[in-house]
């Protein structure tokens, strides 16, 4: 399967001519379902594929963009989207049934063909006769997993504590864990369930280096609690939910710091500790494994080329441990792990393929291309002796040509403070919003712009260099840690500089503009000002209106029901003593993530709007003491 050619890169080229991968789920390794959000005849669409070696039959299409889930049962295919569940026949592909439920979090089948659905804590069963209306369960379910047949969920118990329970069960009644509930309200909860042993996990909904993952357990044969075991806090944002899996002997497989850097490591059931069991001299970002094959995946980069290309390593778990068997080079972020086969996507020039482990000859089972592809941004990130910054990323052709026909003039520039410290890559990201951002950024490389990412301390899977805590919690710490990356960037070259961020990055930037006396155009993506907006702890009183932004021009792009940056925030941001040089753009009805192409588009062209009108009429930008 190959992408139609798009046009040259600019203003009319699709931004999602090369599709976007929201979901990889392998029913086998030559069986795939694929979610990507992809643009044809000017509108981008979520769609689900079904990828076999005899073709592809498109499942689902939808016009509402956002995160998908795919769930395989042994008889039917769930696609969870925003907008509902589609039920569909594993064999035909047809729809069996749409369930019109918005926002469930988690799908499973259990052994008998029922599909099981969560939504906030409330937990639905479809029956498998027919996938009809949904029945409520239960209304206080925090988790549940139907692995080992019958479904099993985690609830508050009438102790206050944590409790098992067979949601559904003719009689069935709650088992106290002896675990402590905790301030849930803060934290995301996970069940998983290896042979006799219940898991649960409990961590911060955002990680930032101030609160530790617990992981208790409970013995189900025994009706025993176990020791728990403490994870370290992480220090940076990149991971924003661990996962464990269920592994033989009755362990379990989990990323955890281990010697300052993330490692797939493994937690047996008398261990009070996890143990590390990933490649060495390798930082761990993702991880498969199916027990039955004794198979692992796990996705890294090497720690000693921090920032480097991504390698999907194969791992036999039969022996003692796991043992490194393969190495794939140049893997995307979506990978995925059936019956002990192992599929992935794999990054090459102007787009990516869709590879199996272990066929021979290893013929990809799809491809996709755009000619209009750019290469990946050039990177800033801080230096490993912590002074300085190393910078990374050959110039693109657009670039260096560029560059010729300015005649010594000063190239405008673009630095991007990514979201969640993710840095946006030529690669697939598990954030459409960044996906969004990267692919505006190639758009402004052919319009003129030299465009860079600009990596702070706190970011996941670069190195040791990168590991330090973002201090959220602090500030002034974080202001004084984004002026420099910024300072940095000013002093490299001359020339009107635009700084663009979304989401949490916006909370460094909105503090740093106060500390720099530099003229520049700032774009806020969905902005969050305030950490006390996601639970954290903050020092900062002050009103948002009253952050100043001293001789730089704002534009903020905001959804009106921004569920985890409110709204509201912008606009007293854009209201306070400096309104005359801010500007709000409201999307009616956008979450964070906008669900809608024509608010994508939208944004697109605000910001391009307001670049051609600002930036290219500054003067070269003065360098910084």
């Amino acid at each position: 399967m190959k992408t139609p050619a798009a046009p040259e890169r600019g203003a009319d080229a699709p931004l999602f001519a090369l599709p976007f991968i929201a979901a990889l789920q392998p029913l086998a390794v030559d069986d795939v379902l694929l979610a990507a959000v992809q643009e044809q005849d000017g509108a981008a669409r979520l769609r689900v594929q079904r990828i076999r070696e005899g073709g592809v039959a498109e499942l689902h299409a939808s016009p509402t963009l956002g995160a998908v889930v795919l769930v395989a049962g042994a008889a039917h295919l769930a696609i969870v989207a925003a907008s509902g569940v589609s039920v569909l026949c594993r064999r035909s592909g047809a729809v069996v049934a749409y369930l019109p439920l918005r926002g469930v979090a988690a799908a499973a089948f259990d052994a008998g063909g029922h599909l099981w659905l969560l939504r906030e804590r409330t937990l639905y069963r479809a029956p498998a006769r027919d996938f009809g209306e949904p029945v409520v369960v239960d209304t206080e379910i925090l988790a549940f997993t139907t692995a080992h047949g019958a479904c099993l969920g985690l609830r508050l118990g009438r102790d206050g504590g944590l409790a098992l329970v067979e949601p559904g069960a003719p009689g069935a009644a709650e088992r106290a864990t002896g675990i402590a509930a905790g301030a849930l309200h803060a934290m995301r909860v996970d069940l998983c369930v290896a042979a006799e042993v219940a898991h649960v996990m409990v961590q911060p909904r955002l990680h930032a280096g101030i609160h530790a993952t617990l992981l208790h357990r409970y013995d189900l044969g025994r009706a025993a609690r176990l020791p728990s075991v403490r994870l370290p806090a992480l220090r940076h944002l990149g991971v924003r939910r661990l996962k464990m899996q269920a592994w033989h002997g009755g362990a379990i497989l989990t990323l955890a710091e281990a010697a300052g850097e993330m490692a797939l490591c493994l937690l047996e059931p008398r261990d009070e500790q996890v143990r590390p069991v990933g490649p060495a001299g390798c930082e761990a970002l993702d991880f498969a494994s199916d027990a039955e094959s004794c198979t692992a995946a796990c996705l890294v980069v090497d720690t000693a080329r921090p920032g480097g290309a991504r390698d999907l390593v194969i791992l036999d778990g039969a022996g003692a441990g796991l043992t490194p068997v393969r190495r794939h080079r140049g893997v995307a972020a979506a990978f995925g792990m059936a019956s002990g086969g192992t599929v992935f996507l794999r990054e090459v020039p102007g787009g990516f393929d869709l590879c199996r482990d272990g066929v021979d000859p290893p013929a990809p089972l799809a491809s996709w291309r755009d000619r209009a592809a750019v290469p990946g941004l050039e990177v800033w990130s801080a230096a490993a002796d912590g002074q300085g910054w190393d910078r990374r990323g050959a110039a693109s052709p657009a670039r260096l040509q560029r560059a010729g026909r300015s005649g010594g003039r000063p190239v405008p520039r673009v630095a991007f403070l990514p979201g969640l410290h993710k840095l946006p890559t030529a690669g697939l990201q598990s954030n459409l919003l960044q996906e969004f951002i990267r692919r505006v950024l190639a758009t402004l490389e052919a319009d003129g712009y030299a465009c860079a990412a600009v990596q702070l301390p706190g970011s996941a899977g670069r190195g040791r260099s990168y590991r330090e805590r973002a201090p959220l919690d602090d500030p002034d710490a974080l202001a004084e840690q984004t002026r420099r990356a910024l300072v940095a960037f000013i002093d490299e070259e001359p020339g009107p500089l635009a700084v663009l961020s979304s989401s949490l990055g916006a909370l460094g930037l909105s503090r740093a503009l106060e500390k720099i006396d530099t003229e520049l155009a700032c774009v806020l993506i969905s902005p969050l000002y305030s950490a006390a907006a996601i639970g954290l702890p903050s020092a900062d009183e002050r009103g948002i209106g009253e952050l100043r932004s001293g001789r730089c021009d704002v534009l903020v792009i905001h959804g009106s029901a921004d569920e985890v940056a409110p709204h509201a925030q912008s606009v007293e941001y854009t209201s306070g003593p400096q309104a005359a040089r801010r500007r709000l753009v409201t999307l009616d009805g956008e979450g964070h993530i906008y669900a809608r192409w024509d608010s994508w588009l939208q944004a697109a062209a605000e910001i391009r709007a307001f670049l051609a009108a600002t930036l290219r009429e500054r003067p070269a930008t003065e360098r910084v003491a």
